[in-house]
């Protein structure tokens, strides 16, 4: 019984943290390619390009350009958003 409620958990809490990362990529893409200039890629890059790939999350193009993984994408879309929620619910409660 204690490994199904665990078991559950788990996939409650996956699909959260899926759910939160996507929003996070869908308020990324467009705020890190628009804050950057075009200068950093996003993950995946158009055009066949060759990535090199690194642990942490930001790549690089064999051109040395920087692209950003998926995972990080949707961690700093998060921390995009995050503030700006706090600063709606502030305001409209």
């Amino acid at each position: 019984m204690e490994s199904l409620v665990k078991l559950l958990f788990e996939i409650i809490l996956r699909a959260t943290l899926g759910g939160l990362l996507y929003l996070g990529r869908l308020v990324g893409r467009p705020v890190v390619t628009w804050l950057s200039g075009g200068q950093v890629l996003l993950d995946p890059p158009g055009n066949n390009l060759v990535v090199l790939r690194y642990w942490h999350g930001v790549h690089r193009l064999t051109d040395g350009t920087p692209v950003l993984g998926k995972k990080l994408t949707g961690f700093l879309g998060l921390a995009l958003l995050t503030p700006v929620v706090i600063i709606l619910l502030a305001v409209l409660l």
